[in-house]
């Protein structure tokens, strides 16, 4: 199965999401969805980063990113290599990228054929 950080998706606030969550919905205060994606991280086979066509860093993704590796997670990075602006494209992403690939369909194909069956 396929674990997302942020499990209670079908709470839709009215809101604007921020990166500060939304205090008045337990699953998703700021506390929660740190926990629930450290929990995810803790408990998958391969972690999938997609980090293409961003401007922007994203801290929780690169926090994410270090719990993958020190709990030997493989981690599948989606980064086209043409984007020279994208922040994550950086040497620290790179290295502890165990694959990666420049599209979505080809970090699936790439899942599909590397978990056991």
């Amino acid at each position: 199965g396929v674990l997302y950080p942020v499990l209670n998706r079908n709470a839709k606030p009215d809101y604007v999401y921020t990166d500060q969550g939304y205090a008045h919905i337990p699953t998703l205060t700021p506390n929660a969805i740190v926990a629930t994606d450290r929990w995810c991280v803790r408990t998958c086979s391969v972690v999938l980063m997609n980090l293409s066509g961003v401007s922007k860093a994203s801290i929780g993704s690169m926090v994410e990113f270090g719990w993958a590796d020190i709990l030997g997670k493989l981690i599948v990075t989606i980064l086209d290599p043409a984007e020279t602006n994208n922040p994550h494209n950086h040497q620290f992403v790179k290295q502890l990228s165990g694959i990666i690939v420049p599209s979505l369909e080809d970090a699936v194909d790439v899942i599909a054929n590397t978990l056991p069956k």
